[in-house]
């Protein structure tokens, strides 16, 4: 059994230390993992920074996975943040950094972030799910650097009852 979807104290939104995340995907009895760290640019809340320091999380997969070697395999991945104005930074990304597994999710519309509900203002169930499915589609179809489209229902998540 596996799991891509794992983050660390590398993304902004997980305090767990990578080496805690694979004590506890052993004892779950995984085989193979992949940290998909978050990178998320122009992500609409200055509070939180999704990036990280490529070096130092390259260093440490490589130490963890020599230290777990026989144990379990450890993959290096990261998720990106799509929008359909930035993709290019994403190419000048992948053209730096080798990535094992690339998750591609969308977490901001319109320049608006899903989870604090801005994006939803002023605008039916409707026509907030055609905007974000709209802007979603365009980056697929113009951006393949990926191997999996990330929690596609994303926006549902966030819909408020009484849009």
């Amino acid at each position: 059994m596996f799991d891509y979807h794992m983050h660390s104290s590398f993304s902004a939104d997980c305090p767990v230390p990578m080496e805690d995340m694979i004590k506890g995907a052993i004892q779950k009895g995984l085989t193979e993992i992949c940290f998909t760290e978050h990178i998320d640019y122009e992500y609409p809340d200055d509070t939180i920074v999704f990036d990280f320091d490529k070096k130092e999380y390259a260093s440490k997969l490589i130490e963890m996975q020599k230290k777990y070697e026989g144990h379990i395999r450890i993959k290096k991945g990261v998720e990106i943040g799509v929008q359909p104005h930035i993709l290019d930074k994403y190419d000048e990304l992948m053209a730096k950094e080798v990535f094992d597994f690339v998750i591609c999710s969308m977490h901001t519309v319109e320049k608006k972030g899903l989870h604090y509900g801005e994006f939803f203002e002023h605008k039916t169930i409707e026509e907030a799910y055609g905007i974000y499915y709209a802007e979603l589609l365009y980056c697929v179809k113009n951006y393949k650097q990926f191997n999996i489209l990330g929690h596609v229902d994303l926006v549902k998540r966030y819909t408020k009852k009484t849009v």
